[in-house]
């Protein structure tokens, strides 16, 4: 037989003694070739995260300053400073007590507005009216110090470091504190999600609209200090949802500011530890990937602050919230750099 006949025999033998595939092997391969493909893609976009967190702490490392003279200098061309808070952590109501005392002997300031019912007002003003610091005044109304969110005691220390200020500046040149939160926030009882989530929405226009009525519309050129929960610091648009039905759009605060008077607003947001929690659900800012990612930079027991741009590589789903079963927060897109909603970011040390 020839070459070619030992051949073709060979090739017979391999197509017709072939032991056939059943219908469960053939299963059992695409099962295992998808599998085998996701396990790839997997491990392709572990590693490009892996990258990109490596660029992000690497960035956070070269480009990190001093807090409180960067927080300085970035208030000297732009008077709208939103200063992040997170509800029940203790460290970021101590970090706004000597941002403001370092802003009062840098640059100036006129006024600390604060994420508090408008209809303490009359209280904050008995506080910073007497010769002597009388705390009783504003631990008697724990709205006006969030108690319900946890570090009552803590948020003291922000009223505290305007009232020492003040006694320094003199009356001519005192630090007004302005309550601009709705009234009927929190609710004083427990509610449903449907019925938590028109207050809570309305809350950044309320704000805006105080505001502006009391400062912005009358002297757009003074130097205003926010300090608010650090969802209100991104010019992001969000949302909230109820039960995944009803839903409602969020403006926050720095973005109806900043689309007012374009190029005067400073967004700062700030990540630290939550401590225990209070006696109402917050809904509002927590550290989320973004904080665990840059506690790798070390020398944890050190602020960590840096401007943002688009390089740092940080974006929206790198946040996180919180909020009661049943209502969700969220972002119009997740997929925007984090250096189009904020421009300073601030890790505080625990």
């Amino acid at each position: 037989m020839s070459v070619y006949g030992r051949f073709r025999g060979f090739r017979a033998r391999r197509r017709y003694m072939r032991p056939p595939v059943t219908s469960r092997a053939a299963t059992a391969l695409a099962i295992t070739s998808l599998l085998t493909g996701a396990v790839i893609l997997v491990s392709v976009l572990e590693g490009r995260a892996a990258v990109r967190e490596r660029r992000m702490t690497e960035y956070a490392r070269s480009r990190s300053a001093d807090p409180f003279t960067l927080l300085a200098e970035s208030m000297r061309n732009r008077p709208y400073l939103l200063l992040g808070d997170i509800a029940g952590a203790p460290a970021p109501k101590q970090f706004a007590a000597r941002v403001i005392q370092a802003l009062a002997n840098g640059p100036g300031l006129d006024f600390v507005a604060l994420e508090v019912g408008s209809d303490m007002q009359p209280w904050i003003d008995r506080y910073f009216e007497g010769d002597r610091e009388d705390a009783s005044v504003l631990v008697t109304h724990p709205r006006a110090i969030r108690q319900a969110h946890g570090a009552g005691n803590d948020y003291l220390a922000v009223y505290h470091a305007i009232w020492s200020v003040n006694r320094e500046l003199g009356a001519n040149r005192r630090i007004r504190v302005l309550a601009i939160d709705s009234p009927d926030w929190p609710p004083e009882r427990a509610t449903s999600p449907a019925r938590l989530m028109p207050p809570f929405a309305a809350r950044d226009d309320a704000m805006f609209r105080i505001i502006s009525q009391r400062v912005l519309e009358r002297d757009s050129g003074a130097r205003i200090l926010f300090f608010v929960d650090g969802l209100r610091t991104l010019r992001t648009p969000m949302f909230v949802e109820a039960g995944g039905s009803a839903s409602a759009r969020v403006v926050p605060l720095a973005a109806q500011i900043e689309s007012a008077y374009p190029g005067k607003v400073v967004s700062v947001l700030v990540d630290a530890l939550i401590g225990a929690g209070g006696t109402a659900p917050a809904i509002g800012y927590r550290p989320g990937h973004l904080y665990r990612v840059l506690r790798r930079t070390g020398d944890a027991g050190r602020p960590l602050a840096f401007r943002l741009v688009p390089s740092f590589g940080g974006q929206l789903d790198d946040l996180d919230t919180m909020s009661p079963p049943g209502l969700t927060i969220g972002f119009d897109s997740e997929d925007v750099r984090l250096a189009s909603a904020i421009d300073v970011y601030v890790r505080l040390s625990n």
